[in-house]
């Protein structure tokens, strides 16, 4: 999962924020590892929202922000506790429950909105801020110099999400210092980082691991891309050649992913865009055939002489 927080080329941040906050356990359970990865314990709760909104965009939708911010909040408050016991500072605990947590994360998206809509014309003080979040601690407050801290830090810097992953857009201090951060664990955390030193043992990890996770993400953003013009397609043909030359079985349902949005063609009554998305996973399929037939599956195989056919 830290290839998606720091070398996210394929799956577009908005794609990635609307699976997340989708109401299925796998989407749950993929948001999940990813706020894993992040080492924020040590972190007020702005600054650990920050790092994360650097890597997807939060869905429009209430309900699916709600899901997003739940697991947030969980994580963070775990991640909170260990480090707040295991570093002695347990003085340090301003949080009593996830809740809490998950409360003062929703209320910090609302103050950055309200700290930097251009449209607004009347903003919250300190006094404000502290007074919407009474109670919310089990029914208790949250220290007032935790909450002034939180409101000065959003207040002198929104929390920004860029377009998406590329470099190109520039590294925020946020992000270099997450990239510094891996760089200093060495990836120690992550599982693929047990696997023997080989490459071809490295990508079978990966593929064992997430393969099916980040085949899903990839569908669900070619979903939600009816021209196909954004990198989702190539991410899945990518991630096809990958399960086809390491003898994957995930290498079945990513082609199956491809068939079933390259028989859209043949449906009459689609629109222009997903008739185009569908050729376009037509295209990749039969230039996978070309260059490797003999690498696939039985399965695949009928697959091309259904689509040859038709």
């Amino acid at each position: 999962t830290w290839v998606f927080r720091c070398l996210n080329h394929a799956v577009p941040y908005a794609a990635m924020g609307e699976f997340f906050g989708q109401p299925k356990d796998d989407s749950k359970a993929v948001f999940q590892t990813f706020v894993d990865t992040y080492d924020m314990g040590a972190a007020d709760l702005q600054d650990a929202l920050r790092g994360i909104m650097e890597a997807f965009r939060l869905p429009g939708e209430a309900q699916q922000i709600d899901r997003v911010l739940q697991t947030f909040g969980e994580t963070y408050y775990r991640k909170h506790i260990e480090h707040c016991h295991s570093s002695g500072s347990v003085d340090g605990v301003y949080l009593k429950n996830s809740d809490a947590a998950y409360t003062l994360a929703f209320s910090v998206i609302m103050l950055n909105v309200d700290q930097h809509n251009p449209r607004l014309k009347k903003r919250m003080v300190v006094r404000d801020f502290i007074s919407n979040n009474r109670g919310i601690n089990d029914n208790g407050d949250i220290p007032p110099e935790v909450l002034t801290r939180v409101f000065e830090n959003i207040q002198r810097m929104e929390i920004k999400t860029p377009p998406t992953g590329s470099l190109m857009e520039g590294l925020s201090p946020v992000r270099w210092k997450d990239f510094m951060h891996l760089i200093r664990k060495g990836y120690r955390d992550n599982a693929l980082s047990r696997l023997p030193s080989s490459p071809r043992a490295h990508v079978q990890g990966f593929l064992d691991r997430i393969g099916g996770r980040v085949r899903t993400a990839l569908e669900f953003a070619l979903a939600s891309d009816v021209g196909a013009s954004s990198d989702a397609l190539e991410g899945l043909e990518q991630l096809w050649h990958l399960t086809l030359q390491h003898q994957s079985p995930e290498a079945d349902s990513v082609a199956e992913g491809l068939f079933f949005f390259g028989t859209e063609v043949f449906h009459e009554t689609q629109k222009v865009n997903a008739i185009n998305r569908g050729s376009a996973c037509l295209r990749a399929l039969f230039r996978k055939a070309l260059a490797g037939i003999s690498s696939m599956s039985t399965r695949q195989l009928h697959m091309m002489v259904y689509l040859t056919v038709q």
